[in-house]
């Protein structure tokens, strides 16, 4: 555990922030009403506990990219222990030490704990109610059952999607265990979600407001299709068997992927002496997984399928378990041999990580925070220079940090100024799904049309040609090069 503290804790304020991050942060800062006033205007589409537990802490440790996520990766050394004492319960002390080290080592579990977001929050508290379930079903008394519906409150309070998957899992479980045994605990079990269910009546609203915000969004490319269903199953096996900061065409990654395929296949050949262990780990693995890319590619389009894996992330533990199983099925030197190749691929993956590479969503890359401050020291000695950004991109809430205010316009709105400044500085995102939103072409053509040259420009997180020709490919479109470029125009100037 206190390694994998101190990994956890390793430059955890290093990257800078991205939007998801700094939109909560901005919401955080704000008071209980303004934070519900502001999830019932659609601004962030998730339950309200994760920012009524963030926000007390960043009043008091103040909102610096470290302390920011410092609760997350609280929860996510919680997660850990809880964790732990499932494998315990579950199996025993082999299996419980060694699940909680694999998903320690995961660089997803890295990628998205260290993370201002619910990710962290969702996970603990789904292994919370996990324990809670089996210490109720392993003696079944009114307290326990008390807890496991404050379990259940909570769960539904951060994360819709985990309740849902979670809840109705457990659900189904007990009902194919209990309906022909113990009818009557199974109703108790039934009367007390019921009632759990009861306490999210008061924000029904909230959730109807935010559903509508939901399908208002841009649909990402191939939306809807059955090869986006595909995908997505596809990127969270991707992201579970090797995490999302090592391209599995490197030979590391080959062989990671190819570890945790071992694993996996052997913990599945173990579980078949266990029917009821079996079957419930597969389901609690299985249900959130399928059944989450049936919903957002039927119902809810607006998800790409590399943004889907986060969505599930609460499913992790339960596959590192069956790592766990399927290590301990195999014989010594097999285990060592996969181990050793699982170990190499995460600690790669992890160093991948912390050095800005092999993201697989390179926008978490982007050191947007190091870019403002290049942009707030030579905008400072040039008065009167603009610079065009997105909101999105960060750029303008990092310069808003700045000691000295630079001004800040949306690409597509400098048209609009009343005298051209003497330098612009364009800051743009190479894009996929909002790429219909950007004023950046429209932008350039302004600057040239009005005497504006390209003096110099600056390219971050590039894209990896493989992985732009299997983007090319399968979106049959022309992608970025880059994820990120800073551009310094200045008028008078010939290019």
């Amino acid at each position: 555990m206190i390694i994998a503290w101190l990994l956890l804790l390793w430059n955890l304020g290093a990257p800078s922030f991205s939007v998801d991050e700094f939109t909560n942060l901005e919401m955080e800062r704000g008071s209980l009403s303004a934070i519900l006033a502001d999830l019932a205007a659609g601004r962030d589409l998730h339950p309200p506990l994760t920012h009524l537990v963030v926000a007390p802490w960043l009043g008091i440790a103040g909102d610096s990219e470290w302390s920011a996520r410092f609760i997350p990766v609280a929860f996510g050394l919680l997660s850990l222990a809880l964790l732990w004492r499932l494998a315990l319960v579950w199996l025993d002390r082999r299996h419980a030490w060694l699940a909680p080290a694999l998903l320690a080592l995961a660089p997803t579990f890295h990628l998205y704990v260290r993370f201002e977001k619910y990710y962290a929050i969702t996970m603990a508290l789904a292994l919370l109610y996990l324990v809670c379930v089996h210490r109720w079903s392993a003696r079944p008394t009114r307290p326990r059952l008390a807890l496991l519906g404050l379990a259940t409150v909570a769960l539904l309070y951060t994360d819709y999607l985990a309740a849902l998957f979670f809840v109705g899992t457990t659900g189904l479980l007990l009902i194919l265990a209990l309906l022909k045994t113990n009818r009557g605990l199974l109703v108790e079990w039934s009367l007390a979600q019921v009632a759990s269910a009861v306490f999210l009546v008061p924000w029904l609203a909230t959730v109807a407001t935010q559903s509508a915000s939901l399908h208002s969004q841009i649909r990402p490319d191939l939306a809807g299709a059955p090869i986006d269903f595909a995908l997505k199953l596809g990127a969270v096996a991707l992201s579970f068997g090797l995490g999302e900061t090592l391209f599995p065409w490197r030979p590391p990654g080959a062989l990671g992927l190819l570890s945790s395929l071992m694993l996996l296949v052997a913990g599945l050949l173990a579980l078949r002496r266990s029917n009821s262990l079996g079957l419930a780990l597969l389901t609690y693995l299985l249900l959130p997984i399928v059944g989450g890319a049936l919903l957002f590619t039927a119902w809810a389009q607006t998800v790409p399928f590399m943004a889907f894996p986060n969505h599930v992330l609460f499913a992790l533990p339960v596959f590192s378990v069956l790592l766990a199983i399927g290590a301990w099925h195999l014989s010594p030197k097999v285990r060592f041999l996969a181990l050793a190749l699982w170990v190499g691929a995460a600690t790669t993956g992890l160093l991948s990580y912390h050095a800005g590479q092999d993201y697989l969503n390179p926008i978490y890359a982007v050191p947007t925070r190091e870019i403002a401050a290049t942009v707030q020291d030579n905008t400072a000695r040039t008065p009167g220079a603009l610079v065009l950004a997105e909101y999105d991109t960060g750029l303008p809430f990092y310069l808003a940090r700045q000691a000295t205010p630079v001004s800040v316009v949306p690409p597509g709105k400098v048209s609009a100024m009343a005298a051209p400044p003497p330098e612009v500085w364009l800051f743009s995102f190479g894009r996929d799904r909002t790429r219909v939103l950007e004023g950046d072409a429209r932008a350039r053509d302004w600057l040239r049309d009005n005497g504006y040259a390209l003096v110099a420009a600056k390219s971050y997180v590039p894209t990896d040609p493989i992985y732009g020709a299997l983007k090319r490919r399968l979106l049959s479109r022309e992608v970025y090069d880059a994820k990120a470029t800073l551009e310094q125009w200045r008028r008078g100037t010939r290019e």
